[in-house]
């Protein structure tokens, strides 16, 4: 973001599914927001959270997922001569703020490595390297773990770039924790899962109505047992 401008994102529909056969996490529906200020051309200042949560299944309740403060710092720009993709850093704390017993997992940190590079045909190529910490069942009891995580996508403007397409994804977690992590697995699911990553691709839309309003959806499916069988939401974002 520029200096002194703002930015906010809301998705008042957000839907993610159970994980795979023989896990207990129900379906819930959220509001997620992200708050973005530019405290300088290359210092960009974010407040986000899932909002209001309504969690189905046998829990059957309402929550309010709690706080999470966020900075992004650009390192550099593409330069398309040598192939030097743009480059920022993002650090995250998710704090237990607004929370409640349903939603709270403890301060959880996390970092990513942020790259934009722009491809033949007009594609950008965006992708994230980085690590989550997440509150997951290790030996029958509760433990903060560290886990590599890695996010991509590909999109193309379409129609005088007032739309985009894309097609995206996710190792392991989200660039930002708006699904269920791995600590929703009951004990008897985690011990009979070969493979413990979440991997998720999904595509969907972007259609730019002006300079400050945008409006976007998208599905995701999981590829694995380990992973949410859908993933879903629209939203808008407007800019100042």
């Amino acid at each position: 973001m520029p200096e002194g401008r703002a930015y906010i994102e809301f998705e008042p529909l957000s839907y993610s599914a159970g994980f795979g056969v023989g896990t207990s996490q129900p379906p819930q529906y959220s509001m997620d927001f992200l708050l973005r200020y530019g405290l300088t051309d290359n210092i960009e200042l974010r407040l986000f959270g899932n909002g209001p949560t309504r969690t189905l299944g046998d829990t059957q309740a309402w929550s309010f997922s709690p706080l999470a403060f966020d900075t992004k710092v650009h390192v550099w720009s593409e330069q398309r001569e040598i192939w030097l993709p743009a480059l920022g850093v993002e650090a995250y704390i998710q704090t237990q703020w607004l929370g409640n017993s349903a939603t709270n997992a403890g301060a959880q940190p996390s970092i990513n490595f942020n790259f934009d590079q722009s491809l033949p045909w007009g594609i950008d190529f965006e992708y994230n390297l980085g690590a989550v910490r997440n509150r997951e069942s290790v030996d029958g009891r509760n433990a903060n773990v560290w886990e590599f995580s890695f996010q991509w996508s590909l999109q193309r403007d379409f129609f005088d770039q007032n739309l985009a397409f894309f097609i995206h994804g996710y190792l392991n977690a989200p660039s930002l924790p708006r699904v269920h992590n791995g600590t929703a697995l009951n004990m008897a699911a985690q011990s009979s899962l070969a493979n413990y990553e979440q991997n998720v691709v999904g595509a969907g839309l972007i259609w730019t109505i002006n300079s400050r309003l945008s409006v976007w959806g998208q599905t995701s499916a999981g590829t694995n047992q380990a992973s949410p069988s859908l993933l879903s939401n629209v939203g808008f974002a407007v800019a100042f």
